[in-house]
């Protein structure tokens, strides 16, 4: 394991901050359901899809703006509900 992955986990690094996703990929208990819907989310054993990623988005950029006091540049990130969705 990594001793640095270790220290932001139990607190031990205060200028470090962890955004967990898995939450929202891997809700309850259990494994990690491959699709969501009619959404792949993951393309192998680790890495998930682009459009997960984008799924996420809103998720990261929240944690960012509030968790890690990032501030906010640049338009905002679509919302979960057109995620995948192609552009017209």
């Amino acid at each position: 394991r990594d001793p640095l992955l270790q220290a932001v986990v139990e607190g031990r690094e205060p200028a470090v901050s962890a955004v967990d996703l898995n939450v929202i990929l891997c809700p309850g208990t259990g494994p990690c359901p491959a699709v969501r819907g009619s959404v792949l989310l993951y393309r192998d054993d680790s890495h998930i899809t682009n459009t997960a990623a984008v799924m996420l988005g809103p998720a990261l950029e929240h944690a960012l703006v509030t968790k890690v006091q990032l501030p906010l540049r640049g338009p905002r990130l679509q919302s979960s509900q057109t995620a995948g969705t192609p552009r017209s």
